[in-house]
């Protein structure tokens, strides 16, 4: 059975942006590329317009993942360089003609499946192998040069453009061979009649990669025409450390690691190369300046300042640092773009839409001699004194708020002078900035989603958005967890847990507040009822109690009146999972501790929470699920605790309470690992927990004798973000590379099986509403209608539906028209002013227009039918009867293609 995703945003990712001079003309030397999954489009450099038009396009088969342009040396305009999901690496140009592809490069990764035994893209099974890690293509703006790819997990490839190679640079550009090709075609298998040099395969080991960087060092380029390369990764201890390596070319090009800085002490959210060949890297509270090689000392005043908290710079040995709390009052900040202008200010936007400018200055002694000594004679350089000593000098280093634009913008690229610049913000409305300009409305529907519940969802910016109206109702932080209950006098309800992160700038700390806000199901709005539990309280997961059944004691005499009411207000109560409000310090002898709490929604004319109970468990709890109404279980690092709730009447007031009874625990499960986080059951004895760093592991429980039966891995090596239960065997399972996984669960052998693979490219996946499917996996693979799976909500404000649908040769057609239609357009450009003439933009992109991809099944055959072959070629007979693949080509009108296309979707649908 094929499957469909359906967007409901109706977005068009941007994977890159760029301002380089790419196709000439009379008026403007730049153009301004946009690159889209797939799709490249080319739009006028126009600073007074903000509706950019599509000047040319062009079309790559496969879908995009990451872009870069590099300008060979020899060449007045840019190229292009295009890695797509299959590990494929395009080199595009443009002249006279239109596009040109001058090189094609495939990768193959064999750790992750890639290969000749498997390869990245498999047409007869309809496979395509995600990438192992979050793509990086990196230029050396310095000497244009260089070319660094991270598409391989433990390894990046350097390819090289030499500069020696201009004329023949120049030669692909007009599609001409040199002359000795034309005499003998095996001569091309020869270094100098290839662009790009033999690629240099440099090993870096399994750690993750968070960014590399190409640093303006000038000596190592005019010494030996390399350059310098820094690597921030992530360690097994996930900490982050930084990496300097060297790459230069005497004969052979060598690649040799510098030094190794320690761990930082926080997470990077952005690497800057600054103008002196420094880098900076801007984390969550913490800013970081690695000199430059030839650095030998670096000073600052601003180290006398240490004691006033955010405002004190601290100088080791090789770097320096300035830790600060957040770079906006108030609200914890991530930053995900910045800009450079010519005078070296640095503009920096954050994840909600905060400007801030950075003010670093620098001065340098003796690093100009130091650079100029690069070209001297040996007999020059021996005659000299001493060389000086190269001192780094840290005059002013602070950040400045100028203001707020709604949402981030992922991209800000230099329009000239000052800080007009063109960006692109997160829901991919490309327009022309100004800090002096009115402020744009920014629609909030596009902030990341965090939960989502049957009729409402929330995002990190406001508390609940209608998935009909996108209504809105504020709240005061970021919401983390969405919860729905039946209360008693509200009806349905939703419960959000608020995380508030605020700065105290006099003692340079943070202050963690979390509460609970309850939101109105059908007005979406935010009722007055609130819990908020301090500072220093983290809330790690809420569980409503609506189904779940007490227990008492025989000596317990109670009327029905008194049963009643506990069950009435134990269906309003919440289990609340915190951290311990003990401010002892963890060591050995104390170790850490969780507080369970039951909490309790009033049905008072205030709607105000009571505390009802506090038990406090000395081990860390991050999980609490309901088993069934007589059994809860919490899940910690590598424990299962069993408990359920009872009511004893009390001594202090004689009212009735309720408190939690432990019935025993399972602890040394080094299954579960040290980080859980989501549990589901597919029945009340079989559980499924995920860890973060650790895969799914499957648990055969005990009820009765509250034990764990029996063990198995059924998932390793993926950082799990989310995952469902699907109907009555399916497990969907997404990653934090975007990548999800529909299997089919085998309960007797335990084992899973892969039907649905993709990248939705639409960022990591945070939240999962499966539908109440009562049907199994294979079920659902034979059904003959349109099943809906799923939506999924991602941290780039993308809502996508995942549906099922028949298997037919209509649906098969449509999937093979949908790959026709970007390898028949895979280098034409906008149709000329006859618009029958080539196939127009509207026509090749209608199915992208309804925001719907066809994905062939897995596991499954492609085609209904036997795997004889000869059948299988009569059935794509058949379907070539139904839709004429022969009019998806070149050569068909725009009415012919689009009525064939719009006739198919409409039948589908």
């Amino acid at each position: 059975m094929p499957f469909i995703t359906h967007d409901k945003r109706k977005s068009q990712h941007i994977v890159n942006l760029f301002r380089i001079p790419f196709i000439h003309n009379d008026t403007n030397e730049h153009s301004i590329v946009v690159v889209r999954p797939h799709k490249i489009e080319i739009k006028p450099d126009v600073i007074s317009d903000d509706n950019l038009p599509t000047l040319k396009w062009m079309y790559i088969p496969e879908r995009i993942v990451q872009a870069n342009n590099i300008r060979p040396k020899g060449m007045t305009d840019h190229w292009l360089i295009i890695l797509t999901e299959i590990n494929k690496l395009y080199l595009i140009a443009h002249h006279e003609e239109g596009f040109k592809i001058l090189q094609i490069l495939h990768f193959k990764d064999l750790a992750n499946g890639g290969g000749d035994v498997h390869p990245s893209l498999d047409l007869e099974n309809q496979l395509i192998v995600p990438l192992s890690v979050k793509p990086i293509i990196e230029v050396d703006s310095l000497s244009q040069r260089y070319i660094l790819i991270h598409s391989v997990e433990g390894f990046v490839i350097i390819l090289e453009l030499h500069p020696d190679k201009a004329a023949l640079f120049q030669l692909a550009l007009k599609n001409t061979p040199p002359e000795i090709l034309r005499k003998r075609k095996i001569a091309s298998k020869l270094s100098a009649n290839r662009l790009l040099e033999t690629p240099y395969i440099l090993p870096i080991g399994p750690n993750p990669i968070h960014s590399i960087k190409f640093l303006n060092y000038k000596k190592i380029s005019k010494l030996q025409g390399g350059a310098l390369v820094a690597l921030v990764s992530r360690d097994s201890n996930l900490r982050y450390g930084l990496t300097y390596y060297g790459i230069t070319r005497l004969k052979d090009l060598q690649v040799d690691i510098l030094k190794r800085y320690a761990s930082m002490d926080d997470t990077p959210s952005l690497c800057i190369p600054l103008p002196k060949g420094d880098l900076l890297v801007l984390c969550d509270t913490t800013q970081y300046v690695y000199p430059s090689p030839s650095i030998n000392q670096i000073t600052s005043s601003l180290v006398e300042t240490s004691s006033q908290g955010a405002q004190g710079v601290r100088i080791s040995r090789n770097y320096a640092c300035r830790s600060l709390v957040s770079m906006k009052e108030g609200t914890l900040s991530k930053l995900i773009s910045y800009y450079m202008n010519e005078d070296g200010e640095i503009l920096c936007c954050s994840d909600n839409g905060g400007l801030f400018k950075l003010n670093l200055i620098m001065n340098f002694t003796g690093l100009e001699e130091e650079e100029t000594a690069v070209d001297l004679s040996i007999a020059e350089r021996l005659s000299r004194e001493a060389p000086p000593v190269v001192e780094m000098i840290i005059e002013r280093w602070d950040s400045t708020k100028m203001r707020d634009v709604g949402t981030g913008w992922n991209f800000m690229l230099s329009l000239g002078k000052g800080f007009t610049f063109l960006a692109s913000n997160v829901f991919n409305s490309i327009s022309i900035e100004d800090l002096s300009s009115t402020l744009r409305t920014i629609d909030d529907e596009y902030l990341p989603v965090t939960c989502i519940s049957s009729k409402t969802y929330s995002s990190s910016a406001f508390a609940i958005h209608s998935l009909s109206t996108f209504q809105k109702s504020p709240s005061s932080g970021v919401s983390k967890m969405l919860v729905k209950a039946d209360h008693s006098q509200l009806g349905e309800i939703n419960v959000l847990l608020v995380d508030q992160q605020k700065i105290n700038l006099e003692t340079g700390s943070i202050d963690i507040n979390c509460k609970l806000e309850v939101v109105n199901n059908d007005e979406l709005d935010r009722i007055s009822a609130q819990c908020d539990f301090g500072p220093g309280i983290s809330i790690y997961d809420v569980c409503s109690l609506n189904d779940c059944e007490f227990y008492f004691k025989d000596d317990l005499k109670l009327t029905d009146e008194i049963v009643d009411a506990a069950r009435l207000k134990l269906s309003d109560s919440f289990i609340i999972v915190s951290s311990s409000s003990d401010e002892q310090d963890e060591t050995f002898d104390n170790p850490p501790k969780s507080e369970l709490t039951i909490l309790t929604l009033g049905t008072d004319p205030k709607l105000s929470f009571h505390v009802d109970h506090i038990s406090t468990v000395t081990t860390s709890i991050n999980l609490v699920y309901m088993l069934n109404p007589k059994l809860i279980i919490l899940v910690g690092p590598k424990v299962i605790i069993w408990v359920n709730v009872s009511l004893y009447k009390s001594d202090e007031d004689g009212e009735y309470k309720f408190k939690f009874d432990f019935l025993g625990s399972s602890s040394s499960l080094d299954s579960i690992g040290d980080y859980p986080s989501c549990v589901k059951s597919i029945n009340s004895t079989d559980v499924i927990i995920a860890d973060a760093f650790n895969g799914l592991t499957y648990l055969k429980l005990d009820v009765n004798r509250h034990v764990v039966v029996k063990s198995k891995k059924l998932l390793t090596r993926i950082i799990i973000s989310q995952f469902a239960i699907v109907g009555k065997d399916g497990l969907l399972v997404t990653d934090m590379l975007g990548n999800i996984y529909l299997y089919q669960l085998n309960i007797k052998k335990i084992q899973l099986k892969l039907i649905l693979q993709l990248n939705l490219d639409s960022g990591i996946v945070n939240c999962i509403e499966s539908n109440n499917l009562t049907m199994t996996m294979d079920q659902l693979i034979r059904t003959p209608e349109n099943v809906k799976i799923c939506t999924l909500g991602t941290n780039e404000g993308a809502l996508i539906d995942l549906i099922a649908i028949p298997s037919s040769e209509l649906t098969n057609s449509l999937i093979r028209i949908q790959s026709r239609l970007a390898i028949a357009n895979a280098v034409e450009e906008t149709p000329p002013e006859s618009p029958a003439a080539i196939v127009d933009d509207e026509a090749t992109c209608y199915l992208e227009k309804q925001f719907m991809r066809y994905l062939p099944s897995f596991g499954v055959p492609f085609i209904n039918g036997d795997d004889d072959e000869d059948e299988d070629e009569e059935e794509d007979t058949n379907i070539n009867t139904i839709i004429d693949l022969d009019y998806i080509s070149t050569t068909a009108t725009i009415p012919e293609q689009q009525q064939a296309a719009q006739k198919a979707l409409t039948q589908v649908q």
